[in-house]
């Protein structure tokens, strides 16, 4: 266990809504870290002895009476707080020490083994639910008790107490709960089919019960999922997000192959009546690669289904649909059918957007692994029974449980967990439910109309419309993916290109930079390919540096121009909330883009892999329908050159106009590429300016400069990206050659990040 100075600070959640939600996939910077870990929740047999029904239900009988620490706290009494009553700090130090007591069992293992260097005092405390989910005090659960334990200025991370539900209480049911769980063999939804049962089903008050209040409590984790739960929320959404983002379909699914879960058949979409209108679930799932069909012909499913792909379709039916989309199976083979699975491919987040919900398996390792819940039986939660009442634990917060997960880890499940609009996930621990309005999850029970505004560890981000200044966004996000092979990179990115390119004002790419629409440009004149393309050239994907111990967070990997973000990896242990990804001069909303043009009269030209070379600017379209064929780029444009010497393993910038910030993170990048590989001697740094901004009225314009190196430090091989940086000038001067040559310009006033004397002007 790390020390508490090591773990998450307490921050507070008062006023944060899902609504504000926007920033991450799976990592949400939620009001505390509350989870209890699977690594917590086991005992060695021996280590305790009070009585235990199952496996983590401790229990409080007579013949198991506290110690007498515990006897004084009285916690039966203390976790029935009630309002009104004092809220005390409970010290439970004692707790940590080996004991019968089977208050001091609950609570070791709730805290987990400490060992001899760890110093800290865990404390029980009674809070409110609106001190920690995001709600005011006068929402209608503002006023719930939840249970946690933490030290005097950290929460712990392992999970709240909360009185666990009793069976038809008024105000805590969110479903009825009567079905016997998914099973191979009996794959019907349970449940009465009258108004009370459908009212709990949808998540509504129950009937005769509108002066009791809404609560907070816990429910109890069985070994098997009950899709009537799971079920309840979908239904939920569908009848109350009607005007919601989760409500609306794409254009209809035309082509698309699904598996008929009755028939164990794959058909086309088109061979079904209404196909606009056609109900079916979507699989996303851990894996290695992008799968390649071993078979043209999928009319009947083998026998054999891997273990994960038979409970998705035992899930599927269990929840009352009938078709499910597998990658596996429906989507069209490349080699035979290479057009259409390009077609499909690029369209992968309107197959996931339409379905009706995502079947997301953010557990086990590879389809050889069955489904949590379905056949694998799950882990029983943490619980105690007192005299008064029966208390479970909150569990992993779902955030952390599923980006955790491989299925996170993995850069294939990326588009697919953006785009669905509602999505059902199973980890080792429970399941969870997110659409694009409100998110629940197995552990904790709450009226489902309440749930909106609650902050209960947000997996996915909140749906915001697509926008140009939103491209940034999904590219930080994943960079940090994880890839079996390089292909795989771009292509498991094309559903997302495929989308902006669908946009009303339509933003294409070129290897994944984003070529903002000359619409999205607003300047003095209209933009050029080449002023579209150089301001792609500017992304950045950190945002910092310091003057000392600056680690550059990305390496470059020979497998795409350097150029492009798709050949850069982020460099292990770098932690990616440090960092964030942006275009220069490009701001998030509109206008994204003003007064910002390309170098003075810069050229590009690009290469292909069979040695052609088109010219950007006449040939734009040409060279974008041949784009996965890319090699390099020709850029003639203003540029001055650094020099880096290297003498006994000691570097240092040489005559550089920068700043001295600005010059330790330029050395900071050279020593990132291995700096033992560089030869002692002198080394060219070329560095091209490629857009520049200068609105009229104002003192400074702003330049981005890519610097650059030779492939292996060889002086006649090809240039390489090292980064880019921003600058201020006051005025850029261009002066002909009489010969007709390049000519000389200067750029007065250069000023970078920090810079606090005026350096020489750079002359290019």
């Amino acid at each position: 266990m790390k020390k508490f100075s090591k773990l998450f600070s307490r921050r507070l959640g008062r006023g944060a809504t899902e609504k504000d939600y926007s920033r991450h996939l799976v990592r949400e910077t939620s009001p505390d870290v509350h989870q209890l870990s699977r690594r917590r929740t086991g005992l060695p047999a021996n280590a305790r002895t009070a009585p235990r029904s199952g496996l983590s239900l401790i229990i409080v009988d007579e013949s198991h009476q506290p110690c007498d620490t515990c006897r004084a706290i009285d916690f039966p009494r203390l976790l029935d707080w009630q309002p009104g009553q004092p809220r005390p700090w409970i010290e439970l130090s004692h707790t940590l020490a080996d004991s019968e007591c089977p208050f001091c069992t609950f609570f070791q293992a709730l805290i987990g083994a400490v060992d001899g260097t760890d110093t800290f005092t865990p404390y029980l405390r009674i809070r409110l639910a609106f001190e920690r989910l995001g709600v005011s005090e006068k929402h209608p659960i503002g006023k719930s008790v939840l249970i946690e334990v933490s030290t005097k200025t950290k929460s712990l991370p392992w999970g709240y107490i909360v009185r666990a539900a009793e069976p038809d209480a008024p105000g805590t049911q969110d479903h009825d709960s009567h079905d016997p769980g998914i099973d191979q063999s009996n794959t019907e939804l349970g449940g009465e089919d009258d108004d009370d049962s459908h009212a709990k089903l949808n998540g509504h008050a129950n009937k005769g019960s509108d002066q009791e209040p809404p609560l907070i409590r816990g429910r109890t984790i069985s070994p098997f999922i009950d899709p009537a739960l799971a079920r309840s929320w979908f239904e939920y959404c569908q009848a109350n997000h009607s005007d919601d983002p989760c409500s609306r379909k794409p254009s209809a699914a035309v082509g698309i192959r699904l598996i008929d879960c009755d028939k164990r058949s794959v058909i086309t979409s088109d061979s079904l009546d209404q196909s606009e209108d056609i109900d079916y679930l979507a699989l996303s799932y851990p894996r290695p690669e992008m799968n390649v069909q071993s078979a043209d012909d999928w009319s009947c499913l083998p026998d054999d289904l891997p273990p994960l792909f038979a409970d998705a379709i035992s899930a599927t039916r269990a929840l009352g649909f009938r078709y499910l989309w597998i990658d596996q199976f429906c989507m069209p083979n490349p080699v035979s059918e290479p057009e259409e699975h390009r077609r499909q491919n690029e369209r992968i987040g309107d197959i996931f957007q339409r379905a009706n919900m995502t079947l997301v398996i953010a557990a086990g390792d590879s389809v050889d692994d069955g489904i949590p819940g379905v056949s694998v039986p799950r882990e029983e939660q943490l619980s105690l029974k007192t005299e008064t009442g029966t208390f479970t634990t909150s569990l992993l917060r779902p955030d952390l449980d599923i980006g955790g997960s491989k299925w996170a880890a993995t850069g294939l499940s990326y588009q697919e967990g953006v785009f669905s609009r509602r999505r059902l996930v199973f980890t080792p621990l429970q399941t969870y439910f997110q659409c694009n309005t409100f998110h629940c999850h197995e552990s904790i029970s709450i009226p489902l109309q309440y749930t909106g505004d609650l902050n209960l560890g947000r997996a996915f981000p909140a749906s915001v419309p697509m926008q140009p200044g939103s491209f940034k966004t999904h590219i930080a996000q994943y960079m940090y993916k994880d890839y079996a092979t390089e292909s795989d990179r771009l292509e498991a990115f094309k559903g997302v290109l495929h989308r902006y390119s669908q946009l009303d004002v339509p933003v294409e790419s070129i290897l994944g930079l984003p070529l903002f629409h000359a619409d999205e440009i607003k300047g003095q004149k209209l933009a050029s390919q080449t002023d579209r393309l150089a301001i792609a050239l500017g992304w950045m994907p950190d945002n910092g540096m310091t003057s000392e111990g600056y680690a550059s967070p990305f390496e470059y990997q020979d497998t795409c121009p350097s150029w492009t973000w798709l050949s850069w990896r982020p460099r292990l242990n770098h932690n990616p909330n440090n960092n964030g990804f942006h275009f220069s001069l490009v701001e998030e909303l509109p206008p994204i883009i003003t007064d910002v043009c390309a170098s003075p009269r810069m050229e590009i030209r690009v290469g292909f892999d069979d040695e052609s070379v088109l010219p950007w600017e006449a040939e734009s379209q040409a060279v974008l329908e041949a784009a996965d064929h890319i090699t390099f780029l020709r850029i003639k444009t203003l540029s001055f050159t650094m020099q880096l010497q290297k003498s006994s393993g000691v570097m240092s910038l040489v005559d550089s106009p920068f700043n001295k910030n600005t010059t330790t993170l330029i050395e900071a990048w050279c020593q990132s590429t291995k700096a033992e590989n560089i030869p002692d001697g002198t080394h060219e740094l070329p560095t091209l300016l490629i857009s520049s901004r200068q609105r009229n009225g104002e003192a400074k314009g702003t330049a981005t400069f890519i610097v650059s190196r030779r492939k292996d430090w060889h002086i006649n091989d090809k240039l390489v990206r090292l980064g880019v940086l921003r600058a201020t000038f006051q005025e850029l001067t261009i002066t002909d050659e009489e010969n007709g040559g390049n000519g000389t310009a200067y750029m007065k006033g250069l000023e970078s990040e920090g810079l606090e004397e005026e350096k020489p002007p750079p002359r290019y």
